[in-house]
C-alpha cells in the first residue's frame, strides 16, 4: 500500500473507503492510502496533507479520491490552471447569459462551461477554490473573485472583455456584478473539551486534589456555542457561551470535602474531569527518636505517600501505609525537632519534640500514657475471638491483634503486659511493644509453645486494665 498523505485535522465523522469499499474514521496523523476515497459527512470538515506536500481541504457532505492525477499535479491546478478555469467560468456565464441558482452545487455545478472543480479547497499554490456550497461575487470592475466566507481572492489574470450586460439573480451584487447563490458553509463545529480546572491562584487542580472550594473550569468548543456545566450529585448548573475564539471558562464552589466530577455538554458532545476537595489538615505524629552516631533518627507516621520536612529542608516521602524514618545529622539530645507536612491538596500540619538530654542511644521516646476505657482481643492467627473468646491455630507463633476502646492518646509504640502458661520461656510472664494507631487498634507477634499444650490462656494488659 502506498502512503498518498496523512491527516492534519479533523472535525466530526469523516471517513477513508479502499477500493473494496471497506471504510474507516479517519484521525488526525491517520495515513491516506493512494487509491482510498476520503468522504465526509454533516457538520466535519478535514484538512490532509498530500505526499507531495500540496494540502487539500474537504467541508461537509464531501468527497474525493485520492489518485495519482492529484499526487502528479493533473487535476490539482496551479494557481494559473485555477484562474484560467475561473476566467472560462465567467465568460461561459456572460456569453449565455446563464443564471445560476443554490442547486449549482457538487461536480454539475458549471458543467457548460468547459471546465469543473472538485468541491475541495484546494491550497499551496496561493489561490484556492472552492464551488459547491459557497457564495460567489463576481466584481467585473476590478475583475476580482471572492466568496462569502473570503475562501478565494484571486486576481483574474485577462479582464473581462464580453461587454454584455448579464442579469443579475436576487439580491443583486454591487458595481452591477453577478451573483452565483449558494448556501454558506457552516463554521466548522469543534467537540466540547475541558481544557483545565484550576484554584483561583491558577494552580492546576484537575484530576487532583484541592483545599478550596472555588474552582475555574476552563475549555473550548465551536465558537459562540452554548455550553452547559454540571457537577453529579450536586445542584450546581452553569450556563455560558464560548467567544469567537470557541473559549470558555466558569467558576463553581464546591458543597463539600469529597471527589467530584464536572461535565459540559454543547448538546452534541460532552467531556469530564475529575477534581477532589480536601480541606482536612493531614496528621502527623513523632513516635521514636533514636540518637546515633551519624545523627538523630526519627520516625513517626503520616498520610500515605506524603512528603515529611524539615525547616533546613531535609525531606522524606512517607511509605503506602503512612510510615516515615528521617535522619536528622545535626540534631542531638537537648535539641528541638519541628516536622511538616504537606498533602496532595495544600493543607499543612507540624509536630515537635525536643530530644531528652538524658536519652541514651537506641532508646525510644514513648508517648505519654494514653486514656482508653478496656482493652479487647479481637482475634488470634486470623480467628476472632470477640464472640467466645477462643481461637484455633495450628502454630507456636500467635499474630495478636486487639483495641483500646475509646482511645484518645497519641498513636505510637506502648508497652504491653503478657501473662499465659503456653509462653516459649521460663516465665509466665513478659512485656512487649506494640504500635497503637490513633484509633486504639494495635498487634504483636507472641512466641509460644501451644502446639505441645495443646491448650492454653493468654491476658493482655496495658496500664494496668
Amino acid at each position: 500500500m502506498t502512503n498518498a498523505g496523512k491527516v492534519l485535522s479533523v472535525n466530526g465523522k469523516v471517513e477513508a473507503i479502499d477500493l473494496n469499499g471497506k471504510s474507516r474514521l479517519l484521525n488526525v496523523s491517520d495515513e491516506i492510502i493512494l487509491g482510498e476515497v476520503v468522504k465526509s459527512f454533516d457538520n466535519s470538515d478535514i484538512t490532509i496533507e498530500l505526499s507531495n506536500d500540496n494540502i487539500i481541504r474537504l467541508g461537509s457532505n464531501d468527497e474525493v479520491k485520492i489518485d495519482e492525477s492529484i499526487l502528479t499535479s493533473e487535476s490539482f491546478a496551479e494557481e494559473s490552471t485555477i484562474d484560467d478555469k475561473i476566467n472560462a467560468i465567467i465568460n461561459n456565464i456572460q456569453d449565455q447569459n446563464i443564471e445560476l441558482d443554490a442547486t449549482a452545487a457538487g461536480d454539475s455545478a458549471v458543467s457548460n462551461s468547459g471546465s469543473s472543480l472538485n468541491d475541495a479547497t484546494f491550497i499551496d499554490s496561493g489561490s484556492e477554490s472552492k464551488v459547491v456550497a459557497d457564495t460567489l461575487n463576481v466584481s467585473r470592475e476590478d475583475t476580482t473573485i471572492t466568496d462569502s466566507y473570503s475562501k478565494v481572492n484571486t486576481n483574474i489574470n485577462s479582464p473581462i472583455s464580453n461587454t454584455q450586460d448579464a442579469t443579475p439573480t436576487s439580491p443583486s451584487t454591487p458595481n452591477g456584478g453577478i451573483q452565483i447563490p449558494g448556501t454558506p458553509l457552516e463554521p466548522a463545529y469543534t467537540k466540547v473539551v475541558i481544557d483545565e480546572i484550576t484554584k483561583e491562584n491558577n494552580t492546576s487542580v484537575t484530576n487532583g486534589s484541592t483545599n478550596e472550594p472555588n474552582i475555574i473550569i476552563n475549555g473550548h468548543a465551536t465558537p459562540n456555542t452554548n455550553i452547559t456545566i454540571t457537577i453529579p450529585n450536586t445542584n450546581i448548573k452553569i450556563e455560558v457561551t464560548t467567544d469567537d475564539s470557541g473559549k470558555f471558562t466558569a467558576n463553581a464552589t464546591l458543597p463539600n470535602d469529597g471527589d467530584y466530577q464536572i461535565v459540559v455538554s454543547d448538546g452534541k458532545t460532552e467531556s469530564s474531569a475529575n477534581t477532589t476537595l480536601d480541606t482536612k489538615a493531614p496528621s502527623i505524629s513523632i513516635d521514636k527518636v533514636e540518637v546515633t552516631e551519624n545523627g538523630t533518627i526519627v520516625s513517626g507516621k503520616t498520610e500515605p505517600n506524603t512528603e515529611v520536612s524539615t525547616p533546613n529542608g531535609d525531606k522524606v516521602v512517607s511509605d503506602a501505609n503512612g510510615d516515615y524514618t528521617i535522619t536528622l545529622p545535626n540534631v542531638g539530645q537537648g535539641d528541638e525537632i519541628n516536622l511538616g507536612v504537606k498533602d496532595d491538596a495544600g493543607n499543612t500540619a507540624e509536630a515537635g519534640v525536643i530530644v531528652p538530654s538524658e536519652l541514651t542511644p537506641s532508646t525510644p521516646i514513648i508517648p505519654d500514657t494514653p486514656v482508653f476505657d478496656s482493652l479487647t482481643i479481637t482475634e488470634i492467627n486470623g480467628d476472632e475471638t470477640l464472640s467466645d473468646d477462643l481461637a484455633r491455630v495450628d502454630s507456636d507463633s500467635l499474630t495478636i491483634k486487639g483495641k483500646l476502646e475509646n482511645f484518645t492518646g497519641k498513636a505510637g509504640d506502648y508497652e504491653f503486659d503478657i501473662t499465659s502458661n503456653i509462653i516459649g520461656s521460663n516465665s509466665n510472664s513478659t512485656k512487649v511493644i506494640a504500635y497503637v494507631d490513633e484509633n486504639g487498634n494495635f498487634t504483636f507477634t507472641l512466641d509460644t509453645n501451644i502446639i505441645n499444650n495443646e491448650q492454653g490462656a493468654i491476658k493482655v494488659e496495658f496500664d494496668g486494665k
